[in-house]
């Protein structure tokens, strides 16, 4: 099946670079700075300019998306974008949600028909979520996997985006989501984390009651948080460390107080001082110190960077040859 392939794409070749902080406050404000890099094409935001190149086509140069309104979030997965302007409007291009086809690609960038403003945007292998200002979830693509939470046993295959789903959620108001492989998370304002989709047998189910993290980081296969007053990690599933897939983890920082987050093939944290450390034979290992550097996560390992300059990789053979000109772009 084509979802399969895809998302064999996304896991094996996939270049996904986020760069995230994690505060005192929930995600309402964009990143500085975003790096994607996914198998054919790259894309760049720095403040509310966005540019784009497919690498793979004819010639690959560096188009800008000249929205009309300045981009605060952009989000990629399996060469296929979409941004969040100012004014809440949600434009998408790349490869088709609907045919998951780069055949089909879409350009230039197409606004999306959706009945609320967006705050931000998610997207997994075939689906895409997006919480609204007014703090509600709805998803569109693909649901044989439950990635758009339905509870009915024989859900529609295909939901259009002029039709999306209100995500069947108890609260009332959320502060962010995730959208993972074949899955999403929610956050509630009363700290209470929902996930559905696969691996969460469908319907949204409580993961965590009483998460104190103030900010989902995508961890490909599930979702991660800060917690413990930014000493611990909350991670589920992660299936890492011999636990089963099933099995929510707790990885204790040795109080150390996180400031950024990213989970690649293994987690890396830094604290405010620039101190990076990465788990990836079951202990946290000192990497180094850089004041001011950004964690990216890529397909084989996470890097360090410090404005248009890639500082240290981990492991040192996993610099994405393909980051070093997005940051000299980018700024």
């Amino acid at each position: 099946m084509m979802v399969e392939s895809v998302a064999r794409l996304t896991f094996a070749l996939l270049l996904t670079s986020m760069l995230s902080a994690c505060g005192s406050a929930p995600r309402t404000a964009p990143e500085e700075v975003q790096v994607i890099v996914n198998l054919c094409s790259d894309g760049v935001r720095r403040g509310g300019e966005v540019h784009y190149r497919d690498r793979c086509g004819a010639p690959g140069n560096w188009s800008s998306l000249g929205l009309p309104r300045p981009v605060v979030q952009l989000a990629g997965m399996t060469d296929r974008y979409c941004a969040v302007t100012t004014d809440g409007e949600l434009f998408c291009w790349g490869c088709d949600l609907a045919s998951l086809s780069c055949d089909d690609s879409v350009w230039p960038p197409r606004r999306v028909p959706l009945a609320r403003p967006v705050l931000r945007v998610a997207l997994g292998v075939s689906h895409a979520c997006v919480l609204t200002r007014s703090g509600e979830v709805w998803c569109w693509g693909y649901s044989e996997r439950g990635q758009l939470g339905y509870t009915a046993p024989r859900p529609p295959e295909w939901v259009s985006a002029q039709n999306a789903r209100r995500i069947d959620l108890p609260a009332e108001r959320y502060l962010d989501i995730v959208a993972f492989g074949f899955g999403g998370c929610a956050l509630t304002s009363d700290r209470e984390l929902y996930c559905w989709g696969t691996p969460y047998a469908g319907p949204p189910w409580p993961v965590h009651r009483s998460l104190d993290g103030v900010q989902l980081v995508d961890a490909r296969r599930g979702v991660c948080a800060v917690v413990g007053q930014r000493r611990a990690l909350f991670c589920d599933p992660y299936g890492r460390e011999g636990r089963s897939a099933d099995t929510p983890l707790f990885l204790d920082t040795g109080r150390r107080d996180v400031e950024q987050l990213v989970v690649g093939p293994f987690p890396c944290i830094s604290d405010a001082e620039g101190r990076v450390h990465c788990r990836q034979r079951g202990a946290w290992e000192p990497v180094g110190r850089y004041p001011g550097g950004r964690l990216v996560s890529t397909v084989t390992g996470v890097c360090v960077l410090r404005g248009p300059r890639v500082e240290t990789c981990m492991p040192s053979s996993s610099t994405p040859t393909t980051v070093q000109p997005l940051l000299e772009l980018a700024y």
